[in-house]
Parts: C-alpha cells; structure tokens; sequence
C-alpha cells in the first residue's frame, strides 16, 4: 500500500540554493517516516505470526506469552460470566423459596390457631427436635400436614412426632424428612404398609382394644374420632419402644450433611426475602 507523506517546502527568498537545501531535509523527513511505517508493518507482521503459531499450538500451549495473556483474559471473562449467571440464578430461586415460605408459613399460622398456637413455636418445636435437620419450610410443610390429618396439635406433640420418625428413620435408613412425612401419613391414614418404612407395625384392631378399654367401652362404641385416637396412641407408644431400644441419637455424617443442607435453605430463604424487600425482585424484572 502506498504511503502518501505531504511536503512542505519554505522558500527564505534567497534563491535556488535556499529551494534545494529545502528539498533535501524534506526527502529525509519522508525516509525517516518511511522507514519508521515499513518498522511498525513489521512489528505487527512479528505478532501476527506469533499469535497464529501460538493458537494453533493451544493445546501444547502452557499459558505462556501473547497468546497465553489473550487466552487468560479469555477465561477470566467466562469465569466473570459465569458468576455472574450464577448470582442471578441463586437469587432468583432465593425469591422463590422465600415466597413458597410465606406461603407455608401463613397456612401454619391459620392451622396453628385452630389450636391456640402460634405457627413460629410449632416450626421452632420442629427444627429443634430434628437438630436441625429439617429447615424451616420443610417443617411448615410438616406441621401442616399434620394439623390437617389430625395428627399433632401443639409443640410437644410435634417435637416427639419429629424425633420419633427422625430416630426410627435412621435406623430404616431414610433422611428426617422423609421420615416425619411418612410417621405422619402412616398415622393420619392409618396405614400399615406406610408405617412399615419406618419399622412400625400397627394393628388398628389391637388398637381399638386397648383404647376402648382405657375409656370404659367396647370397640363398637368407638366413634371415628375415637378410633383415630387409638391408632395414633398405638403407634406412638410403639414408636417410644424402639427408640428408646437405639440408645444415642447423636448426629452421624449423613444426619450433619442434612443439617447443612437445611441450613443452606433456610439462609437461602432469608436472602430472598430480604433481597424482596430490598427491591431486587424489581432489578431483575
């Protein structure tokens, strides 16, 4: 490509000596600039080869030179990028878990009342006796269920539910959750093959017997109400039995991994909520 440099020549009014000597400082102005333009080409012709080399040899590369600095500021975008996508994903699911909380959270209270309880003691007397293991939506979840079958009613009546089926679950093999749900349903249905996960097996008749002779009646006297009564008696008397049979109910590493796990869901929660509050919902549309 050609390269156009503008000469300007002074003439001092002296005469052709003046015009030539001007004309000579121009043409080695126009050398130098030349020289200086065919030395930046090749700079820049240096680097290109350099960088095609160096790309090419990627995978033999160690990160070093031009193209390890591009290929650095390369990784160090994705990374950025993806922190980034991962902050808005954690907060997006931090509003979510916090609404699906204050949705739990206003039914507990509403069953709670029926009771004369507040919703906040029943979730607490839950998370307690898991040690933790349950967070604090999961134990809405729970406490709700069992309002709603009739199965507790106040806080001692949750937390010995929640250490009983966390014990017996254990022992089954299963994590606190799944075994709270499953001592609650296997109750508030009175079922056998529910209740059976947990090592438990209930007899409805025996449980009616022994029930209507504690309150001076024959079984054909049981109300439904009754009856229900007996079964839950039985399988928590059951239930008492084989825990006490386990002995320490010390957390093991699966039960410290749940508590972390609860943990994490209950701050997750948090941040939501108080991310809502902050207006952040709005930030993100």
């Amino acid at each position: 490509m050609a390269v156009v440099i503008p000469i300007v020549t002074k003439y001092s009014g002296k005469g052709f000596d003046d015009a030539e000597r001007d004309a000579r400082r121009a043409q080695q102005t126009a050398i130098r600039a030349t020289r200086e333009q065919i030395a930046e080409h090749k700079k820049l012709l240096q680097l290109t080869k350099q960088l095609d080399k160096e790309m090419a040899g990627g995978a033999k590369s160690k990160g070093g030179g031009l193209a390890g600095a591009i290929g650095a500021q390369f990784v160090a975008a994705n990374v950025l990028q993806d922190t980034l996508h991962g902050l808005k994903d954690f907060t997006v699911q931090a509003f979510q878990a916090a609404a699906a909380e204050e949705r739990l959270g206003a039914a507990t209270d509403t069953l709670g009342a029926r009771y004369g309880v507040a919703g906040d003691k029943i979730v607490k007397s839950i998370t307690e006796a898991s040690q933790q293991t349950i967070s604090r939506s999961e134990a809405m979840q729970h406490a709700n269920q069992a309002m709603l079958l009739g199965v507790a009613k106040n806080e001692e009546e949750f937390a010995e539910l929640t250490k009983i089926a966390i014990s017996l679950g254990r022992a089954m093999g299963q994590d606190a959750g799944k075994s709270v749900e499953d001592l609650t349903i296997g109750i508030g249905r009175q079922s056998r093959l529910i209740l059976d996960n947990l090592g438990l097996m209930v007899s409805a008749e025996t449980a009616n017997e022994k029930y209507a002779a504690s309150v001076g009646k024959s079984v054909g006297e049981l109300t439904e109400a009754e009856k229900k009564q007996a079964f839950l008696n039985e399988t928590l008397e059951q239930g008492r039995q084989k825990v006490a049979g386990l002995g320490d109910d010390q957390l093991d590493a699966a039960g410290k991994l749940e508590r972390l796990t609860a943990k994490y869901e209950d701050f997750q929660a948090s941040f939501g909520k108080l991310a809502g509050d902050g207006g952040a919902i709005t930030l993100l549309g």
